[in-house]
């Protein structure tokens, strides 16, 4: 990069980038949540568990795999921040 440690530097990052990584960050757990709520909500009475309990189980357990699945994919980007100039 021909920096110096201790030197400091301009960082930049293309917009689309930042983008998709507050779409995996943010955006896909929320959904996950919701998704995985009405779910456990509907089939709960099936199986014979409350609702409420079926939408907090599938809720969380959608959350967590969301989480899990963009903390994969989150360092897979090979679009990460590039030194842009020197101050």
């Amino acid at each position: 990069m021909g920096v110096a440690p201790g030197e400091w530097v301009v960082l930049g990052i293309s917009e689309e980038t930042l983008v998709r990584a507050g779409v995996l960050v943010y955006l896909v757990p929320a959904a996950a949540l919701v998704i995985g709520a009405a779910v456990g909500h509907a089939l709960a009475p099936a199986l014979g568990f409350s609702p409420d309990l079926g939408a907090a189980s599938l809720g969380i357990l959608g959350l967590v795999a969301a989480l899990v699945v963009s903390r994969l994919l989150g360092g897979r980007s090979s679009d990460g921040p590039r030194v842009l100039g020197r101050v």
